[in-house]
């Protein structure tokens, strides 16, 4: 299956229905999608931490509100990126 974000993906099998699957999940879970991928391929990684890739971003269709957000994360690797992440998300849940 085919899970490399267009227009770079492999074009093998599959990747319609991998990215079905991603664009009908809450954006928490398309952000989770997006994380397991760059833990998976190093130019994901690269791309989402240091080249703070709004076109990736655009591809999970993650909102610009969270694209700003995961834009503004001081963050040297996956773990820290990740979490920052996690940090966010328990200052959200106890102040909702």
């Amino acid at each position: 299956m085919d899970v490399m974000p267009w227009p770079k993906g492999q074009g093998f099998k599959g990747a319609d229905t991998w990215w079905d699957y991603v664009h009908n999940q809450d954006e928490e879970h398309r952000l989770e999608n997006l994380l397991g991928l760059a833990l998976l391929d190093p130019e994901i990684c690269t791309s989402l931490i240091n080249g703070r890739d709004l076109e990736l971003m655009e591809a999970f269709g993650l909102s610009p509100e969270t694209q700003h957000w995961l834009c503004s994360i001081q963050a040297d690797d996956l773990a820290q990126f990740a979490q920052a992440i996690i940090a966010q998300r328990k200052t959200h849940t106890t102040s909702a």
